[in-house]
């Protein structure tokens, strides 16, 4: 869509009035995450310990395995200081190693979001279990899982290109 020059001219005129508040712009311009680190008070006194045993309700859905890659990869999140909180109580930003971080999201009746790959497919993340270690709701989190997403993990083995005879053995077609 091409504009006349004094279409331009009045929309340009529009936009220079728009103003952002100054305050929310130092905010999200100076970004980072910061430390919400766990003291060592809290820690020696076991308040945001976490074990395996408190993701015995998942046995069903995840292995011995995966429980204790979870619970290792949310502990470390937590001792590095991956993670900060959002500008609204429930959000947190986990740092991802790559340019923008994961927005966790945690609700008070336990459910938790997260828009990581992982989380995607199995409903459940090490950011989130990080979170919840933090808000001291792990028991929450596990309580409100729901399983696993069988329709993305379906879709994560799915072919890209579709089914064709051609990738069939021959001796099983003719």
């Amino acid at each position: 869509m091409q504009m006349t020059p004094e279409e331009r001219k009045a929309f340009l005129k529009k936009v220079s009035k728009v103003c952002p508040d100054p305050e929310a712009y130092k905010k999200c311009f100076n970004f980072k995450i910061t430390s919400l680190s766990i003291s060592s008070a809290q820690t020696s006194t076991g308040q945001s310990a976490c074990d395996l045993s408190e993701l015995l309700a998942l046995s069903g859905n995840f292995s011995k395995e995966e429980h204790a890659s979870l619970l290792e990869k949310a502990k470390t999140a937590l001792n590095n200081d991956q993670f900060r909180q959002g500008f609204k109580d429930s959000v947190y930003f986990v740092d991802s190693g790559g340019t923008l971080p994961h927005r966790v999201q945690c609700f008070k009746s336990g459910k938790c979001t997260c828009n990581c790959i992982f989380f995607g497919r199995n409903n459940l993340c090490h950011h989130c279990l990080a979170i919840g270690i933090h808000l001291h709701c792990v028991a929450n989190i596990v309580k409100a899982y729901g399983g696993r997403n069988l329709s993305n993990i379906s879709a994560a083995i799915a072919p890209k290109k579709g089914w064709r005879e051609s990738t069939i053995p021959k001796a099983i077609v003719t």
